[in-house]
Order: structure tokens, then sequence, then C-alpha cells
């Protein structure tokens, strides 16, 4: 079953906000005003903003309002998290932690638990745009399963700088061999057959 695809998304230009200071420029900070911040290594869960972020990428998109940027900084530990997204937003990852300072090369490692998705978007009115992220999904473990790194279901979705990564699909089940069938029982022995002590020929 599936696994072991991958995939690379093209090279984006600035995305994010349309305010000063949330254009993507290589090298300058995210303003603090431009969105929603995320920072898997915070010391505890924030209210969003560049001061004080949240720790998980599903908080900061529930918090979000569409329209609005959710900004993911690159920590050490990555996201480990099944994501689903149903809402038109941008998704920018791979920004550094503390400063926020923007490089077009920075990914945000993102996986989730075996037999799970990092990153669903779905709904048919759904436009969103995804990018600086490196997703993989971990093997399967349930037999027969599928390892999928990212689902998009009716949505739109664009994605920019980021890596795909599906694992390994799961063995299916052990065909099972059916039992012989059982030897017939022995027949009965047929009937002896008639015997003679006469003469054979003339005499």
């Amino acid at each position: 079953q599936g696994g072991g695809g991958s995939g690379t998304g093209g090279d984006g230009g600035g995305g994010g906000g349309s305010s000063p200071g949330c254009e993507l420029t290589e090298g300058q900070a995210i303003g603090a005003t431009c969105g929603i911040f995320v920072d898997a290594g915070a010391a505890g869960d924030g209210d969003g903003t560049a001061a004080s972020p949240r720790t998980s990428i599903a908080a900061a998109l529930d918090q979000a309002e569409a329209g609005e940027s959710v900004y993911v900084c690159d920590a050490a530990s990555g996201h480990t998290e099944a994501v689903t997204l149903t809402k038109s937003l941008t998704l920018v990852g791979g920004l550094d932690c503390g400063t926020w300072v923007y490089a077009a090369a920075g990914r945000t490692a993102w996986t989730a638990a075996a037999d799970a998705i990092p990153l669903r978007i779905t709904g048919v009115s759904t436009v969103a745009r995804v990018e600086g992220f490196a997703i993989e999904s971990a093997d399967a473990q349930a037999l027969g399963g599928s390892s999928i790194a990212v689902l998009v279901a009716e949505a739109t979705v664009e994605l920019e700088r980021s890596t795909v990564v599906a694992g390994d699909g799961a063995a299916g089940l052990t065909a099972t061999q059916p039992s012989p069938a059982a030897a017939a029982e022995a027949g009965d022995g047929g009937t002896a057959g008639c015997q003679s002590n006469g003469v054979v020929g003339g005499g």
C-alpha cells in the first residue's frame, strides 16, 4: 500500500500579509502584527503574538481567521501533529525562532504519529498557500495501511518551497491456505466372484 513517494514545492515569491513588514523578504523579520506566530520550542502556549507564540500549528489554525497568515519558525524539535486545514489562509514555515527573520532556504520540519496524516486541506471553498515546510509522514503500522504526508480534498492549494515525503506502507494480512479436504472413508469390499471345479474341455 502507498508509501515512499516524495515531492518538492516550487520556489514562490513573497507571500504573507500585505501590510508593511509582512512581505517575505530575505533577511528581514516578519512584523509583529502580520499574523499568528508558532514556535514549538516556546516555554508555554502563548496568545499567538510574536512575543508569545502558540506551540502548535493546530492551535494557531484554530485561532486564525480566514485571510490571515500563520508563521511557524523552524524549531529544533519540529512539529509532530496531525492537522486539518479548512480555512483560506497562508501558512509560512522556515522562519528563525525568536527573531522571526525570513530565509528562503528555511524549512520547518513537520510529521505526525504513525498512520496519521500530518496535513489535510479540505473544503471546496478553501484556498490556501503553504510554504517553507519539510513534511514527512511516518511509516504505516496498521496492516495494509498507507503513509500519506499531505492530503488535499477539493481545496485549492499553492505549495511553495516545501518538500513532501511519504513513508513506507505496511504489509497486508498474511494469506492463509485453506485446510485440505479430509480423506474419504475406505469403501466396502466387493462380493467375491463365482468359483467352479468343473472340467474344462471335452472328455
